[in-house]
């Protein structure tokens, strides 16, 4: 397991005591530093990356602060010179992971992958933990077409992530042409393990292609346009310290959402709010706000900033879906509803409106009508699973099993961590028709699917089901 960092480990010693990078750094030995070209950047970066240059200036021979001069640079895009920091960074401090791994992102950026490789040999080896980093050197090696190694740096992935879906993706790749068997249970894993994966539905299309299976084909493919730029999440805390660095009114635009996403709703508003400082006639920024004081309870921000992106742009959709969100938060459902529908009256493919107006109308006991909008919803993106989940739960409610079976059934893959509760509801409806033996084979699959997609929040409930079922069944 260890032999292929040992490997790489000597080979990095032995370049470091080739180009003579002990901890103790003669002047010459480092590059230059180069001169930062400020034209173009927004008043507020600019103040941010000369404060840093001062700071490297005042301490030019500290791995600190060159690296947080490359990590600045870094994140608005300037690789060329973000690379020499990196470099000066890592002679100064050569034990040093985050240096090592950040300027391999660089290097890639710049397509100096040979030179990247070597960063990421000597990242792996300083923290061979770090998943982001032991993945992209694997991913490097098979692009550079080092594939032995690549296979290698794979397996040992696997044989702490049995289910990591960017491994088990690398090796099918690697796999001979006449080991199609082989292929295609790689990709059903990479895909069936922490939900969609773009890149792997198309070459699980593809193997089913070739092997003539044109219905798996067809649904691979269709996986793939709904999902073709999604990565099964692997956090990458360096990236995000990097990216967070982005002052930018765009950069506290994205890191607002990012925070939304990650329920940090506090720092999303100061970091939404600091961008309309800088910019108050983005109505997309007003209409995140609205998400994010409406999550808070702040009723009346929200409706301000509702009011504020409406006089902007009454034509952005996100607006009115956002406040019928923020209705359904109080309850007011027929407000909801009229929000939602002025949603789709603007954007009649807008399928997320359709979701939301037809859960209002549910709520507020409009269940028929309910039902015809998660069937608009369906209609428009087959695949919205979410779509798919409330329709069934419609039919459930209406003691329509049989129906609520075909819409669950339909939302089973790919496998994430939703799924199990997919599973749940479909357990329930067969339930419904006395299909027990059925009920049980789905909770079991819950439970397998649950356990590989770290969902141990339902694993007690899914027990417990499972359980009862087969009590119930022993009893017949």
């Amino acid at each position: 397991m260890w032999r292929f960092f040992t490997q790489v480990l000597s080979i990095v010693v032995l370049a470091i005591a080739i180009t003579g990078c002990p901890l103790s750094v003669d002047k010459g030995q480092l590059p230059e530093g180069p001169a930062l070209v400020l034209d173009g950047f927004e008043t507020a970066v600019s103040q941010q990356i000369q404060l840093a240059y001062g700071q490297w200036e005042a301490a030019p021979r500290t791995s600190q602060t060159n690296g947080a001069l490359a990590m600045l640079l870094h994140t608005y895009l300037q690789y060329p010179t973000a690379s020499v920091y990196y470099q000066r960074a890592r002679l100064l401090a050569p034990d040093e992971f985050r240096w090592a791994y950040l300027h391999a992102l660089v290097l890639l950026n710049l397509g100096e992958r040979d030179d990247a490789i070597e960063a990421l040999r000597r990242a792996v080896v300083l923290d061979p933990q770090y998943l982001p980093a032991a993945i992209r050197l694997a991913e490097t090696l098979a692009d550079a077409g080092q594939n032995d190694e690549s296979r290698e740096a794979y397996e040992t992935l696997l044989e702490s992530d049995p289910n990591l879906p960017q491994a088990l993706f690398g090796l099918s790749q690697l796999v001979p042409d006449e080991s199609s068997d082989k292929r295609i249970e790689l990709l059903v894993a990479a895909v069936n393990r922490r939900g969609p994966y773009g890149a792997a539905h198309y070459a699980l299309a593809e193997a089913y292609r070739q092997r003539g299976d044109l219905e798996k084909t067809d649904r691979q493919l269709a996986f793939f346009e709904t999902f073709r730029t999604r990565v099964p999440e692997v956090t990458d805390t360096l990236v995000e310290e990097m990216q967070n660095l982005n002052s930018s009114k765009q950069g506290l635009i994205n890191r607002g959402q990012r925070n939304i996403a990650q329920g940090r709703v506090s720092r999303a508003i100061d970091d939404l709010e600091r961008a309309l400082a800088r910019d108050a006639s983005n109505a997309n920024t007003h209409s995140l706000l609205i998400t994010a004081h409406g999550m808070m309870g702040n009723i009346e921000q929200a409706e301000s900033h509702f009011r504020q992106g409406i006089a902007l742009d009454p034509e952005l959709v996100q607006l009115h879906n956002n406040l019928g969100t923020l209705r359904l938060r109080q309850r007011r459902y027929d407000e909801a509803a009229r929000a939602f529908r002025d949603a789709v009256g603007i954007d009649p493919d807008y399928t997320d409106a359709y979701v939301n107006l037809g859960a209002a109308l549910e709520l507020s006991g409009k269940r028929s009508e309910a039902i015809r909008q998660y069937k608009k919803a369906i209609e428009g993106d087959p695949l919205n699973r979410t779509a798919g989940f409330h329709l069934g739960n419609a039919y459930l409610n209406m003691g329509n099993h049989r129906q609520a079976i075909e819409q669950f059934s339909r939302i089973l893959e790919p496998e994430d961590g939703r799924t199990p509760e997919y599973l749940r509801s479909l357990a329930v409806a067969y339930t419904g028709t006395r299909n027990i033996e059925a009920a049980e084979a789905a909770l079991q699959r819950a439970v397998t699917i649950a356990g590989n997609t770290g969902r141990d929040d339902l694993l007690p409930n899914l027990r417990a089901g499972l359980q009862a079922l087969q009590q119930a069944r022993g009893r017949r």
